[in-house]
């Protein structure tokens, strides 16, 4: 999730080591902006997570209250009043159905509201805003969390840690699974297919690669992730953020980064 707006104070923050497993980090954001919306540019980064904004928001924003949301497959746009705080938890790509009992790919593309999902209420969260709130509520969770495939977790791991290059026939052949079953169980714990996933974790490896500035000029980043050509390069950073290749690398650009695979 990125936005284009300036001078936003914001921090990263590391889970506790017992969640580790379901969380890969907690962010939090205070706006405080002196007029005007703010504008999210939300990027596909092929992990799922949890969106909770303080309980003053504003009926003018996209989301007003503590909101889950599924695999983005394409950039969207979200919309906040100023003088807000906003706290966020990104899960690893393979909790959804764990944690919370649902298939992933009910959600893709889909922001659903906490409390008409959670068994527990979520209303107190809502109204602290705290690191410690949101993990007490993470934990009650983890106690009935079913158990995770670990097939389909692995390969996450096997496609992630590649940048989306390695070959899915040979990941399904290894795990003897016949390319439908494995088509299928990445959707039911992932949300997205394994090809999709694979382009998404590419196009984040590009990201990570022009943020960098490992690259003499944009078609090596090309060429290094393994696109057709740079036109094919163009096309699939245009459908992911919103943005072409050329915008992201400007040194003038406003884009804040909030979380990235």
């Amino acid at each position: 999730m990125r936005m284009n707006q300036n001078s936003i104070p914001f921090s990263k923050i590391s889970p506790p080591p017992d969640l580790t497993d379901v969380v890969y980090a907690f962010w939090e954001m205070q706006l405080m902006l002196s007029s005007g919306l703010s504008h999210f540019r939300v990027m596909a980064d092929g992990r799922p997570g949890m969106l909770i904004p303080d309980r003053n928001a504003d009926s003018g924003s996209s989301v007003s209250t503590a909101v889950i949301y599924g695999q983005t497959t394409q950039f969207d746009d979200l919309y906040f009043e100023p003088e807000i705080k906003l706290f966020g938890v990104v899960f690893h790509p393979h909790i959804i159905k764990s944690l919370f009992g649902f298939n992933a790919d009910e959600i893709t593309d889909q922001v659903v509201e906490l409390d008409k999902i959670l068994p527990i209420p979520f209303h107190a969260v809502e109204e602290t805003i705290t690191e410690e709130s949101v993990i007490a509520v993470l934990r009650k969770l983890k106690e009935h969390i079913l158990p995770a495939d670990n097939a389909i977790r692995e390969s996450v791991e096997a496609i992630s840690s590649t940048g989306g290059k390695l070959t899915l026939r040979s990941l399904h052949r290894h795990l003897r699974l016949s390319e439908r079953q494995f088509e299928r169980r990445f959707k039911k714990h992932i949300g997205i297919t394994p090809v999709l996933f694979s382009r998404i974790s590419r196009f984040q490896a590009a990201l990570r690669q022009i943020k960098s500035r490992n690259y003499m000029k944009l078609s090596d980043v090309a060429f290094d992730r393994g696109y057709a050509d740079q036109a094919h390069f163009i096309r699939e950073f245009k459908e992911f953020s919103g943005f072409s290749p050329g915008r992201y690398h400007s040194p003038d650009r406003t884009i804040a980064e909030i979380c990235k695979l």
